[in-house]
């Protein structure tokens, strides 16, 4: 069984990267 903590990083190591490339994207960071 795994912990909600276990379950959120496992989660936001597939998501995160995700994010910041959206945000990248989005808001075009030089």
């Amino acid at each position: 069984v795994m912990s909600i903590a276990q379950v959120i990083v496992g989660i936001g190591s597939i998501v995160y990267p995700i994010l910041i490339g959206r945000m990248m994207e989005i808001y075009g960071f030089r």
